[in-house]
């Protein structure tokens, strides 16, 4: 019996070829064509770096790792939200630094009308790069937000705070008139509006949220305000939180207290981490005390006793020893006092946060 090739599997084959060739055409006409007509809306992904996420660095080391991408995402949203007096301003102010020192503009809309000017200095915040408004309605915010994006020339635009947009209806009526849903409806249509935007120019949209009570659920949980658009637009949500056992005295008074930031979603990396760090009241963040921990946790810095010594600097992780204070008062000003030393000790810390293993390093000697 001869075997011979059955004539219908060869055409087949050819028919399937044919295909291929004509979907291999039109996938090429179509590219070209969205090229032309919408270059920068339709792109394959193996042609955009403009997808890959650029970050900017909250200047809390411990909360860059908990984020996992190393910072808050460009061209994304982000909602800091919790309670009142917790921090949330502070954190945002924190990250429009660190914008600033890669060269940022930050744009900062005050809802509240309550921006301390003193912490903005206190931070360190280049007042000529920092664009503040004051609007008095939800609808103007909107449009202001609008405006700086559309212009492409800021960097990070912050919303403080989203339960302060109110609507124009809201802020004309009398006291006495009922609005069902009114302002969902106009942080929906904000959510709308922003993210594209954010998305087309790359500003990071930071958004600072309170929480109020959901009588309707069983326990009265908290919730956002602003209803749900929200918590589906943006790309991380961070709950910051204190508490009055949390707060740090110096002679019997309140100078400051211990923040717990977790993120409860996350677009950039997984999501439910935490990190806790101080915030001294009317100064902002404590880098040097949230560097110390982080280095103390990944062993770049070590205790002996109570002595602090630095195990390793930079990227490449190079052993030293080298004695930094007896005591994490003074740790702290040796990493404050000398810049250098902290940037080395920072580089060491995210080497080891991004999986890089300890070489061998000398024993420390007890103080």
């Amino acid at each position: 019996m001869t075997i011979g090739t059955d004539p219908r599997r060869a055409d087949v084959g050819e028919a399937q070829a044919r295909l291929d060739e004509a979907k291999a055409a039109a996938f090429d006409m179509f590219l070209k064509t969205q090229a032309k007509e919408r270059p920068a809306t339709v792109r394959r992904l193996s042609d955009s770096a403009a997808l890959d996420v650029d970050v900017i660095p909250t200047g809390v080391i411990g909360l860059d790792a908990a984020i996992g991408a190393g910072g808050f995402p460009r061209g994304r949203i982000v909602e800091l939200f919790g309670p009142e007096s917790g921090g949330k301003t502070t954190l945002a102010l924190e990250v429009a630094k660190r914008c600033q020192d890669m060269g940022g503009i930050v744009g900062f809309v005050d809802a509240e009308h309550a921006l301390n000017i003193d912490l903005v200095r206190n931070i360190g915040i280049d007042e000529s790069r920092f664009v503040v408004a004051q609007p008095d309605t939800g609808e103007e915010a909107i449009e202001i937000v609008r405006s700086m994006l559309e212009s492409t020339a800021f960097d990070m635009v912050i919303v403080d705070s989203v339960a302060a947009m109110v609507p124009k209806a809201m802020v004309e009526a009398d006291a006495e008139q009922a609005f069902m849903g009114l302002h969902a409806r106009l942080i929906s249509r904000f959510m709308r509006v922003i993210a594209p935007l954010a998305g087309r120019t790359g500003t990071l949209v930071c958004l600072i949220n309170q929480v109020r009570s959901d009588l309707q659920a069983y326990g009265a949980p908290e919730k956002a305000t602003g209803g749900r658009a929200i918590a589906f637009f943006a790309t991380l949500r961070i709950e910051v939180r204190t508490s009055p056992s949390k707060r740090i005295e110096q002679g019997g008074q309140a100078v400051g207290t211990q923040v717990k930031a977790t993120v409860k979603k996350n677009k950039v990396g997984a999501p439910f981490r935490y990190t806790e760090y101080d915030i001294i009241f009317g100064q902002g963040i404590d880098g040097a005390g949230s560097l110390l921990d982080a280095a103390d946790r990944t062993g770049v810095i070590e205790k002996a006793g109570n002595t602090w010594y630095v195990r390793y600097l930079g990227a490449e992780l190079t052993p030293v020893e080298e004695k930094i204070g007896v005591g994490k008062p003074k740790a702290k000003e040796r990493l404050t006092a000398d810049p250098d030393l902290a940037a080395q000790v920072e580089a060491a810390v995210r080497a080891r946060l991004t999986g890089a293993p300890l070489p061998a390093a000398p024993t420390a000697e007890a103080a």
